[in-house]
């Protein structure tokens, strides 16, 4: 769990929504993609990369991806267009895209091991199913989140998911819909 593989998950998160025909992402479509993939990677046996989001006026934000987005852009393995400082933030916000070095620099890792092909594969299903579905990713949906929607945390706090609680109600929700929804329709 280094800035290293944070960095790794980000550039499949861009390559993923490049490859669903979102090539641009703004900033704040970004940190709601980190919260829903990360939130629901469980219901598909991996580990979040992290469990703990910030609860922002205009949605999920998280600082430390924010600051590893910053580095990626400064390596140029992301470009960003349209910048703009938000100094409640302070951390300059944009329209972002993964560049062809950057596609092939997360290629090369996700061949690497096993493991890293399934982190791939899995956010790439995920990023996809939520490109395809763009409501599902308004800035109005965070809100209706099992985890994030719950009226007990206030702004500017966090919100837990998994890191220090054991209970995540977003991966929870997911498979009950799964076990009661889904699995009707693919048997029946």
């Amino acid at each position: 769990q280094t800035p290293f593989y944070r960095r790794y998950w980000i550039l499949l998160v861009f390559r993923a929504a490049a490859f669903s025909g979102s090539a641009t992402i703004s900033s704040d479509l970004f940190h709601r993609l980190v919260y829903f993939v990360n939130a629901l990677m469980p219901s598909v046996d991996l580990r979040s990369e992290t469990a703990r989001v910030l609860k922002a006026s205009y949605g999920p934000f998280f600082p430390d991806y924010q600051w590893d987005l910053d580095r990626l852009v400064g390596q140029r393995l992301i470009s960003i267009s349209n910048p703009r400082w938000i100094s409640d933030d302070k951390h300059f916000f944009g329209k972002f895209r993964i560049t062809d070095s950057g596609v092939l620099f997360a290629e090369k890792i996700a061949f690497s091991s096993p493991f890293f092909s399934d982190v791939e594969r899995a956010i790439s299903e995920l990023v996809s199913a939520f490109m395809a579905a763009p409501t599902a990713l308004s800035s109005l949906a965070s809100g209706f989140d099992a985890n994030f929607g719950q009226d007990t945390i206030r702004e500017g706090e966090t919100i837990d998911f998994g890191e220090w609680q054991k209970e995540n109600f977003s991966t929870n929700a997911a498979d009950f819909l799964f076990q009661t929804w889904l699995s009707k329709i693919l048997r029946g």
